[in-house]
């Protein structure tokens, strides 16, 4: 692969990374959370037998339930976005990077 098309390709990897964090951002952070603490505590009272008691231990558990959702939520959001933004560099170095090796090529016939 030619040098140009690796830093193009490694630009649109970045951009949809960052993109896919401000997503994330504002979009994920909330539902991953929720959707965090909602699978702790439905795993809980599976374990329990019963509903949860609001003991130290079970809250530590909902809050790191919730931190695990919050982080697989970034971590799609973030990966996500890469890959949307790797993709859409190839298609940008198939659509324009042909023209930019023809304006080179006629310079250098100058």
């Amino acid at each position: 692969m030619k040098q140009d098309r690796k830093n193009t390709m490694a630009a649109g990897t970045r951009i949809g990374a960052v993109a896919g964090m401000i997503l994330f951002a504002v979009f994920g952070l909330v539902p991953g959370a929720y959707i965090g603490s909602f699978g702790a505590v439905s795993m809980l009272a599976a374990i329990t037998g019963g509903p949860v008691e609001p003991s130290l231990i079970m809250r530590l558990l909902i809050v790191v339930g919730a931190l695990v959702g919050v982080g697989v939520s970034a971590v799609i959001g973030i990966v996500g976005g890469a890959i949307a933004g790797t993709g859409l560099g190839y298609i940008a170095e198939l659509l324009f990077g042909h023209k930019k090796e023809e304006h080179v090529k006629e310079e250098g016939a100058r």
